[in-house]
């Protein structure tokens, strides 16, 4: 039978696509849905039903949107590349990993990282130290003998030694190699105190000396070895054996190891702008400060080395021109105080043999190449940024189109007449109105549909650490301005920015204010109100006629303010529309209140006008951000009063839109949510901050106080967590700078 298993065929029933790119799918799901919900009154679900191409075109949508939330999550985070700001989202592994050094190996590391420190050693205090601990009555700054053993103790914890190795000689006799050696020990100095952790201390510095060993030694090789070879790498090994350098990696090196990136960076300082990379933490414990050698483990080396046979007649040599010298008769080698051994080929003498006989060799050769390696250390150093020493947050595809959105309206079979010259001029006033309706309709699913990706492209500033300094421009909840809907000026009761407002104004202006209900009241009864045009012009009502209603305390104008919006926003609101003798129209309205009547600020030229102006004071005055409070100075009593205006500080569809989809408690609310999220990530809570400040704020300031305070603290995350135990630096005192703790730091920050 032949083997048909590579035919490619197209399946029925299976499109491939994935459940959000799947039409057929969403389509057969979206209609049984509905039979469920309206199966007794819609039962024609077939294509030439209008709700069932409106079903269609909201999946179309649909599909759209899911492509774009299944994009890889690394080009939904990525930055617009014009950014150049700094990243308020994510730290470095350098910048969140490291921290302030801890351990012993952790200063190893520090100081060996240090132009010209080849390596070092630290130990711990284990006697008391007379620095620290004093028994006489002698104390710097005291009045002597008005203190008595002011220390009493028999250990002080915390208390180091220092070693330190350079990688050459210095002959401080020499006036600029002198000054080369301070600068070095000054430069470990800076970085011990700059790094000292709270309650340690370090006592002194000591700088080792080199007890130079040679070796002496007859070595029988194996026939075909090769002499000048194997003594090349018997030296090497010799060197490495008694003075070995630490080994530098870079960042990639040492993840191609297999060491875990939080190893690597563990114990590391993050704030170093020039490094030469990274160490092997197994590499450098392994590298001890001995006080002893022992011949036998020079016997193992040697008869490691590929070509030696058998080593004979293996001795010490001391090259020391002065100085102390061990014993070097015994196969333990014991080093003096404050000595390190060095391998010496100059002092050395090996004699190589074949089959017993002796073989002579060019050693001169393999000692001059041997002396040049060992005159370089091999560091590099390498200055922030590098991907030597750090790696970049991952970048994805900016995608700037993201929130790009093409209403659905423009994809409707032209008999909908609600595309962009659908319908003709000559079509009939109902069937126009027909189509405005279906738009508006619509309009609501093309709000949603656009908001979706406007957050989608903002997902960033979520879950960013901080947020704008300019409070309008944060948001939790995005709107998108739709710029594509036909007709949309004739769908929107107010402006979408494009002009200045149509009747009701520009920005800024004053749509209404309050005035006295009784003088209102009384103007009207008495006809009289249609006299009050006394400069003839229609332009603002004269308030000489309509005064502003003063209240006597700011309060009680606050509360008025809130209960005209109480008013407006559960229809207590009845305009009464009405012309002076000039047939200029102007509006005002009785609320609740028994003291005010809220009047229109200016005329409008036809009653349509006014009416369409009351209706939308009606929704502006239910916003507090149209409302302007202030004081009025009246000269001719001498007293303050109180009063406000109705303004157009709204004056476009996209600011309501935001104001509706997220007012200031939403935010603050959803915000303080998203902080808490980033918190937890890094195992924090902010508790103790709203404990202390409870007392002292209102809980709205509270909420916003302890979201700056929470911002704050992320954004700084990085210090205030690996320098947490930090202690301040002693060497760099003084008063109003950051030489602080990072404990000291990390109380204020979270208190």
């Amino acid at each position: 039978m032949a083997d048909d298993s590579t035919n490619k065929t197209i399946s029925s029933t299976d499109s491939g696509f994935p459940v959000y790119l799947d039409f057929d799918k969403l389509r057969s799901e979206s209609i049984a849905y509905l039979g469920n919900l309206s199966g007794k009154i819609w039962t024609d679900h077939n294509v030439h039903d209008p709700g069932i191409t409106i079903l269609e075109m909201l999946i179309y949508a649909v599909l759209d949107l899911g492509y774009r939330t299944n994009l890889p999550a690394v080009d939904l985070f990525t930055r617009d590349p014009a950014d150049t700001s700094t990243d308020n989202n994510f730290f470095t592994p350098s910048q969140i990993l490291a921290n302030n050094p801890l351990t012993i190996i952790d200063f190893r590391k520090l100081l060996i990282d240090i132009s010209g420190v080849k390596n070092a050693w630290l130990e711990v205090e284990d006697k008391t130290s007379s620095v620290f601990c004093e028994t006489d009555n002698t104390i710097p700054g005291t009045v002597p003998n008005q203190r008595t053993n002011p220390c009493e103790c028999d250990f002080l914890n915390g208390l180091y030694h220092v070693y330190v190795e350079l990688e050459k000689d210095f002959d401080l006799n020499d006036t600029k190699q002198k000054q080369a050696y301070n600068t070095i020990i000054d430069n470990v100095k800076c970085a011990l105190m700059s790094h000292r952790n709270l309650c340690e201390d370090f006592i002194d510095i000591k700088v080792l000396c080199r007890l130079k060993i040679g070796l002496c030694a007859d070595i029988e090789l194996d026939p075909d070895a090769d002499g000048a070879s194997v003594y090349l790498k018997i030296l090497e090994a010799l060197r490495e054996f008694f003075s070995p350098s630490p080994k530098f990696y870079t960042l990639p090196q040492l993840l191609d190891k297999g060491k875990p990136i939080e190893e690597i960076f563990a114990g590391r300082p993050y704030n170093l702008e020039e490094s030469y990379g990274f160490v092997d933490t197994d590499e450098l414990e392994q590298i001890t400060l001995r006080k002893k050698i022992h011949l036998s483990d020079v016997y193992n080396i040697l008869f490691e080395k590929a070509g030696v046979k058998n080593v004979r007649n293996l001795a010490w040599r001391l090259c020391n021109s002065g100085g102390p010298y061990p014993d070097v008769s015994k196969w333990e080698l014991h080093l003096p105080e404050n000595f390190i051994p060095e391998f010496d080929v100059t002092c050395s003498g090996f004699q190589f043999f074949k089959y017993g006989m002796r073989v002579k060799l060019d050693l001169a050769k393999a000692d001059s190449t041997f002396a040049m390696n060992f005159s370089t250390n091999g560091k590099i150093p390498y200055t922030r940024p590098s991907l030597n020493l750090d790696t970049e947050i991952p970048q994805g595809v900016y995608h700037a189109d993201l929130s790009d959105y093409y209403s659905i309206q423009n994809e409707f079979p032209h008999v909908y007449g609600i595309g962009r010259g659908d319908l003709a001029n000559t079509a009939s006033d109902e069937r126009k109105a027909q189509a405005l309706q279906l738009q508006g309709f619509l309009l609501f699913f093309d709000q949603l549909l656009a908001n979706y990706l406007t957050q989608l492209k903002n997902i960033r500033s979520l879950f960013a650490l901080s947020s704008s300094e300019n409070d309008s421009d944060n948001h939790t909840y995005f709107t998108n301005e739709l710029t594509n809907v036909p007709q949309l000026e004739k769908l929107l009761r107010f402006s979408t920015g494009s002009d200045g407002g149509g009747t009701l104004g520009s920005e800024g202006s004053i749509l209404a204010y309050p005035t006295d209900r009784k003088n209102l009241e009384n103007l009207s009864a008495s006809g009289k109100i249609k006299n009050t045009d006394l400069d003839r012009r229609c332009n603002d009502v004269n308030k000489d006629d309509f005064p502003e209603y003063k209240f006597c305390f700011g309060a009680v104008r606050d509360q008025a303010e809130n209960q005209l919006r109480d008013d407006l926003l559960n229809g207590d609101f009845d305009p009464v529309i009405i012309s002076n003798y000039n047939e200029c129209y102007f509006f005002y309205c009785f609320t609740s209140s028994t003291e005010f009547a809220l009047i229109s600020k200016k005329y409008y030229a036809s009653e349509k006008e006014a009416k369409t102006a009351a209706a939308s004071i009606k929704y502006l005055g239910t916003f507090p951000e149209n409302y302007r409070s202030f004081l009025i100075d009246d000269a001719n009593s001498g007293n303050e009063y109180f009063s406000f205006d109705l303004e157009l500080n709204l004056n476009a569809y996209a600011k309501y839109l935001q104001l509706i989809a997220e007012d200031g408690a939403l935010y603050n609310s959803r915000r303080q949510d998203f902080l808490n999220h980033l918190l937890s990530r890094f195992a924090e809570q902010f508790t103790d901050y709203a404990m202390i400040t409870s007392g002292f704020l209102t809980p709205d300031q509270l909420q916003i106080a302890q979201i700056k305070a929470e911002e704050k603290f992320l954004s700084k995350y990085d210090d205030l967590s690996s320098n947490r135990g930090k202690a301040y630096d002693y060497l760099c005192d003084g008063w109003e700078n950051e030489n602080i703790s990072g404990f000291e730091k990390r109380v204020k920050a979270l208190s």
